[in-house]
C-alpha cells in the first residue's frame, strides 16, 4: 500500500519489498509494483497543486461505523447462497445471526430481490444491524433505504466526472464517491472541493475490481491507499468480479493496513538476515496461530536485537532474538524480560499480554 502510494505520486524510482518469506518471493510483488507504476505513467498527469489537502470535520453516523466502514454490493444470486452471512461476516451464536468484528456496516442491493429466502435473508440481515440500502447504479440518485438507516438525509452516489457542485442543495449523511481506475488526482480535487465548502460528509469509496485479481489488487491497494493515508476517505466499498467473501475481506484487510479499522492482530516482522537468532518463518507462523485474534495490538517479531527494536519501534509487544536459543520480550520500546528459553517465549508473550489487560480468549470476540 505505502509503496504503491509513492509510486502512484512520482516517488521513488527503485523498489525493495522486504518479507518475512523467503528472498525469492519477494520478487513477483515488486515485478507487480513496476508493471502498475508503468502503467500509471501512460495516463494524463492531473496538475494540482502539491499543498497539504486542507482538514476538514467529518460527522458520522449511522449505519457508518465511527472508525471506518465497509459496504457490501450484493446480487440476488450472492444473497442466495450458503455462504452468504459469512461472506460478509455474520455468525450464527446460540442459534442467532449476531455481528462480528468483520461484519459489512451497510449492504446494498443491485438490481432487485424477489424470492421470498432471499427477501427473508434481508429481514434477518436488519435484525442483526446490518444497514441495507438499494440499486445505486444511476449516478446522482439518492440510496433508498429499506428502513431509516439514519436520521435525515439518505446518502449520495458521486461519479467523478460529474459536476458534484448540486451537492450544496443537499444534506447527505453519506457520500459514496465512485472512483475509476488512475483517478486518484481527481479524487483528491474532489476532496479539496468538499474542504473548501466546509462540507462535513463522510465519504465512502467505491472501487471496481473487474480484471486479474492479483493486478486489480496491486491497484486497488495503491490508488485507495493513497486516500486512506491522507486520511481523507471514511470507508469502502469494493465491488466486481472477485466472490463476496473475497471483496469483504479485501476492504478489511485495506482499512486494517491504512490503520484506519482494527479487525485482527497485527505483525511487524523484519525479513531475516545472517544474525536472526531462530527460525523466523516458523515462529512468527506460530506467533499467529497463537495470537491472530487481538484487534488492535501490535506484536514485532524480529530476529536480532542489532536492528529489531528500531523496526519495531510503534509496536506493543515485541519479540526480539537476543542470542541462540534465547529471547527479549519487549512493550513499547521497554525491554521487559531478557533471555527466555526459545521453546518458552510464545507462552511467555502471551502471558505479558494478559499482564497488560490486552489479552482476548478467541471464543469472546465479538463486534464492536
Amino acid at each position: 500500500m505505502g509503496i504503491g502510494a509513492l509510486l502512484l505520486d512520482g516517488l521513488g524510482d527503485t523498489l525493495r519489498v522486504s518479507l518475512t518469506e523467503d528472498p525469492w518471493e519477494e520478487i513477483d510483488p515488486c515485478k507487480k509494483l513496476v508493471a502498475y507504476a508503468q502503467e500509471n505513467r501512460c495516463s494524463s498527469p492531473l496538475y494540482f497543486s502539491y499543498e497539504q489537502l486542507s482538514s476538514r470535520e467529518v460527522k458520522v453516523v449511522p449505519p457508518l461505523h465511527r472508525e471506518a466502514s465497509v459496504f457490501a454490493v450484493v446480487t440476488e444470486e450472492e444473497i442466495l447462497q450458503e455462504s452468504f452471512y459469512e461472506d460478509i461476516g455474520l455468525e450464527f451464536k446460540e442459534g442467532k445471526l449476531t455481528k462480528t468484528l468483520k461484519t459489512v456496516d451497510m449492504m446494498l442491493l443491485e438490481g432487485e430481490c424477489h424470492s421470498e429466502k432471499g427477501l427473508q435473508k434481508m429481514i434477518s440481515l436488519q435484525k442483526a444491524g446490518v444497514a441495507l440500502g438499494g440499486d445505486h447504479s444511476l449516478s446522482a440518485y439518492p440510496i433508498d433505504s429499506l428502513e431509516k438507516v439514519a436520521r435525515g438525509s439518505p446518502g449520495f452516489c458521486i461519479k467523478l466526472h460529474e459536476n458534484y457542485t448540486h451537492l450544496k442543495m443537499f444534506k447527505p449523511s453519506f457520500i459514496l464517491l465512485e472512483v475509476p481506475p488512475f483517478h486518484v488526482g481527481r479524487a483528491r480535487e474532489f476532496f479539496a472541493f468538499l474542504a473548501e465548502e466546509k462540507f462535513s460528509y463522510p465519504v465512502v469509496v467505491e472501487v471496481a475490481l473487474d480484471g486479474d485479481f492479483d493486478k486489480e489488487l496491486i491497484r486497488c491497494s495503491a490508488e485507495i491507499g493513497a486516500l486512506l493515508l491522507d486520511n481523507l476517505v471514511q470507508g469502502l466499498c469494493i465491488r466486481g468480479k472477485p466472490s463476496l467473501k473475497e471483496r469483504t475481506r479485501l476492504a478489511f484487510n485495506l482499512l486494517q493496513g491504512a490503520r484506519k479499522r482494527s479487525i485482527k492482530t497485527e505483525y511487524i516482522a523484519c525479513p531475516g538476515c545472517g544474525r536472526t537468532l531462530f527460525g523466523l518463518q516458523e515462529v512468527t507462523k506460530k506467533i499467529r496461530e497463537k495470537t491472530g485474534h487481538l484487534p488492535g495490538v501490535k506484536i514485532a517479531v524480529m530476529g536480532c536485537i542489532v536492528n529489531g527494536p528500531g523496526e519495531m519501534a510503534d509496536a506493543d509487544f515485541g519479540y526480539v532474538g537476543s542470542q541462540s536459543g534465547k529471547i527479549d520480550l519487549y512493550v513499547g520500546k521497554t525491554c521487559v524480560t531478557k533471555g527466555i528459553l526459545e521453546e518458552e517465549a510464545p507462552e511467555r508473550l502471551i502471558q505479558l499480554i494478559k499482564d497488560k489487560g490486552l489479552w482476548i480468549e478467541p471464543t469472546c470476540i465479538s463486534s464492536s
